[in-house]
């Protein structure tokens, strides 16, 4: 089975080669990685104050195959939150 490479970026942080997994090809490789998205990001530094992360999937080769963007927003608190207009 084909292996492929993830790099994660938060802002000015790069890490490549956070992880690596196998999978039967390209499409399952997608799913795998939007299931896998969460939980890679929960083990990164949270004091660098990131919330866009964005995941690079590569091939054995190198060749980037797609980004998967996770944006968080914890700043609003139900106190001062503003009501959304409909």
């Amino acid at each position: 089975m084909p292996r492929y490479y993830v790099d994660l970026h938060c802002g000015p942080l790069f890490a490549k080669g956070v992880t690596s997994f196998e999978a039967s090809d390209d499409d399952a490789a997608k799913v795998h990685a939007i299931k896998a998205f969460p939980s890679i990001v929960e083990t990164c530094e949270r004091s660098a104050g990131c919330s866009i992360y964005v995941m690079s999937v590569r091939d054995r080769r190198g060749i980037t195959l797609f980004h998967i963007e996770l944006s968080l927003d914890f700043n609003v608190s139900r106190e001062n939150a503003a009501p959304i207009p409909y």
